[in-house]
């Protein structure tokens, strides 16, 4: 565990100082934590993430939706973490010493991802066409901006806002479960 503490935070100070570097660069490109989630790589636009935590002490929250794996805390601060690969439709994620926790900028809502693994930091340039996502299932597209054209990898690029503003996202109850509340 300590092994993976390290790497996460290693991990995590090498996305601050791309946070930095994007602030302060005069150069006509963008940055974005790359991740894998169902089995999709995708990355996330380096200003929606904050930090990088490894998973663990995640409380299970009942009557909630399925992609909602619990709470856990980050220094001292409760967060709902989201199985983004169940939320988009797959597998749950399975809690290995390569899954993360990636915490979204201040959202209002104190939410972060859960991530079958980080792959990287990508730098692309500000005029790289954003194709149509064509690695996705339709009934995620509307998560994305678009994808990255990488030669061999074509990378999705997750549309943070598009997420937590979704109506399922701000439904994380489910209700059917309790007799007597049923819709």
């Amino acid at each position: 565990m300590v092994e993976q503490r390290s790497k996460a935070l290693e991990q995590t100070r090498r996305l601050l100082e791309a946070q930095h570097q994007q602030a302060s660069d005069d150069d006509k490109v963008w940055r974005a934590l790359a991740i894998e989630a169902r089995d999709v790589p995708l990355v996330i636009p380096i200003n929606n993430v904050v930090e990088l935590a490894v998973c663990e002490n995640i409380t299970p929250i009942p009557l909630t939706q399925t992609w909602i794996r619990g709470l856990t805390n980050l220094r001292g601060q409760l967060y709902t973490v989201i199985d983004l690969s169940v939320f988009f439709g797959g597998h749950e994620t399975r809690l290995s010493r390569d899954a993360r926790i990636v915490l979204l900028s201040d959202d209002g809502f104190n939410t972060c991802l859960l991530v079958n693994s980080v792959l990287g930091l990508k730098v692309f340039g500000e005029d790289q066409p954003l194709g149509d996502v064509a690695n996705v299932s339709t009934d995620i597209k509307p998560f994305f901006r678009g994808q990255i054209d990488e030669g061999e990898r074509q990378w999705a690029v997750l549309d943070v806002d598009a997420l937590i503003t979704d109506k399922r996202f701000l439904t994380p109850g489910r209700l059917e479960a309790v007799p007597g509340l049923e819709h």
